[in-house]
């Protein structure tokens, strides 16, 4: 065996630097032939043949112990040395190699281990993440699931850019920016989380800029809200920040101005309200004509409401008093309200809280008023506006009525072919019928007169369930069809307005829905979002967001 240099070294025979120079010159260039294959290695003499050996394997796969090298016709030994290598020299590598590793398999992941985002990119349905509560914010919670429900106000969200700069100053233009960029934090994180979402920036920047929602109780415990005065407040701040969507290709966006914002563009519509005096003494006094924004619209609930319909009306015409000109004093006048411009999502607030003089308390009314799953928008409106969604309407209704009927012809000719295909598979079963007719009719005496054979009654089939798409939002007229589709609910439960607990209903598919109770979250259908109309501890609708939809998918 020769001496290691570095043993030479450490002994004093050579200096450090000898034993580097002795190094390089003792390394040289060989070729090594293994079956087509050629390699050139870099091979170390003064280290063992093992060492020489594991530098092939990593080029080979051949491992050490099948490794047989030839030099010159005779086999290097391991036990040996690489003197005798020279620079340029051939040696023959003879052994079979080990399968080459597989690539890790690819870690299966669950639909339900996806994000929103991740599952829509990968054309699946995830279920949706919830809110985690933070101390009655459950009013809170239940208004950004229904916003985040609305796609086109998601998206403006995502491309709000925060104005850090303004948001450091006093300036009264700050707060709406900084409820605005933590929203976009929040929304952003429903869609990109798979478990319930912490909302601590989004509840601390919202009490900040209103503090109205920063109180507490005597104990200290934040205190229970209004999920409709959460509603007002948030899509107030929103309206100063976030543009008008462009109508048109290429239309630049300019700053948002109270006319023209993304919420009036998807939240606000007008009425045209009426008011005429019906004290004596004015029936001469002119009808007064005026016109009016709204972003929701009441659903008063009497000892006679049953129905969100009635409730609707009764909120669209009421008395009011207004001061008469014509005898100089607060006089009562019928004010009668009729939508001229629809808007693509349609808010209704039930009017479930009241105050009680006698009590001096706020009271929840908790009488059952029914609502529908797609609303008929048409009675609210005024006759000029029905006379432009008249043709639409029509339109709809014979694209209905054709898929209808074309469905039954499917149907009919489907039987048709089912008895067909059944008669001639069964020879004897009709021979044996048509010797049993011909039996029959010649014992029996010839009918006066044949009667013409029935055709079979084939019942008709249950009209398919419709799906509703919304139209563009960006056409001047936002509704074609008078037609809306609930889309998202917010509901309070328990007997008390002070206090009780808020969830949010969002829909997710034609007949699919999610309970968002906080920070936890269910699946549900159309038959248990009918069961929110009231009476009991049960959950009661209170504000209802409908989705503007004008045509069949």
């Amino acid at each position: 065996m020769s001496t290691s240099i570095f043993e030479l070294a450490s002994n004093g025979a050579l200096t450090l630097p000898d034993c580097l120079k002795n190094r390089r010159a003792m390394s040289i260039i060989v070729t090594v032939r293994w079956g087509k294959e050629r390699y050139e290695v870099s091979v170390d003499k003064a280290q063992p043949p093992t060492v020489f050996k594991a530098q092939l394997q990593t080029l080979t796969n051949v491992p050490v112990e099948r490794q047989k090298l030839l030099f010159k016709g005779k086999a290097l030994k391991e036990d040996g040395d690489l003197a005798p290598l020279t620079a340029g020299a051939t040696l023959m590598l003879m052994g079979s190699a080990d399968a080459l590793p597989l690539a890790p398999a690819p870690q299966v992941r669950f639909v339900e281990d996806l994000s929103r985002a991740e599952a829509k990119k990968a054309g699946a349905d995830a279920t949706p993440v919830g809110l985690k509560n933070l101390g009655n914010t459950c009013y809170l919670n239940s208004v950004a699931q229904m916003l985040h429900s609305i796609p086109e106000l998601n998206g403006a969200l995502q491309r709000y850019v925060p104005n850090e700069p303004l948001m450091r100053t006093q300036s009264p233009n700050a707060p709406p920016h900084m409820v605005t960029a933590a929203a976009k934090h929040l929304f952003t994180s429903l869609d990109g989380a798979t478990d319930a979402v912490l909302p601590a920036l989004f509840v601390h920047t919202f009490r900040t800029v209103l503090p109205e929602f920063a109180r507490t109780t005597e104990q200290g415990s934040p205190m229970q809200h209004d999920a409709d005065e959460a509603y007002n407040g948030m899509i107030s701040l929103l309206a100063q920040t976030l543009s008008e969507l462009p109508r048109e290709e290429g239309q630049a966006r300019g700053e948002p101005t109270p006319a023209s914002n993304l919420v009036a563009q998807l939240l606000r519509g007008t009425l045209e309200v009426r008011s005429k005096c019906k004290e004596p003494g004015a029936e001469e006094e002119p009808e007064r004509v005026a016109t009016e924004s709204f972003t929701k619209l009441m659903c008063n609930i009497t000892e006679q409401i049953n129905f969100m319909h009635d409730g609707l009306l009764a909120g669209l015409d009421e008395d009011r008093e207004i001061f008469s000109s014509t005898l100089k004093r607060d006089a009562l006048y019928r004010k009668t309200a009729r939508i001229s411009e629809l808007p693509p999502y349609l808010c209704v607030h039930f009017v479930r809280f009241c105050w009680k003089k006698r009590e001096g308390v706020r009271a929840k009314i908790l009488r059952p008023v029914k609502f529908p799953l797609v609303l008929d928008a048409t009675p609210y409106c005024t006759d000029a506006l029905k006379a432009q969604l008249q043709p639409h309407r029509d339109a709809l209704r014979e694209e209905r009525n054709r898929r209808i009927a074309a469905q039954k012809q499917q149907l009919e000719a489907k039987l048709a072919a089912t008895d067909a295909h059944s008669a001639s598979t069964s020879p004897a079963t009709s021979t044996a019928t048509a010797t049993s007719t011909a039996t029959a009719t010649s014992t029996a005496p010839a009918p006066a007169a044949t009667a013409e054979a029935a055709p079979m009654d084939v019942e008709a089939p249950a009209p398919a369930p419709t799906r509703y798409v919304a139209p563009s939002f960006l056409a001047p007229q936002h509704n074609k069809t008078g037609t809306y589709e609930l889309s998202a609910i917010v509901a309070h439960q328990g007997r008390s307005a002070e206090g009780g607990h808020y969830l949010a209903w969002v829909k997710y598919g034609l007949d699919t829905w999610y309970k968002f109770d906080d920070d936890d979250v269910t699946r549900c259908h159309d038959e248990d979002i009918l069961k929110l109309v009231g009476g009991g501890d049960w959950p009661i609708a209170y504000l209802l967001l409908y989705r503007s939809v004008d045509r069949l998918e």
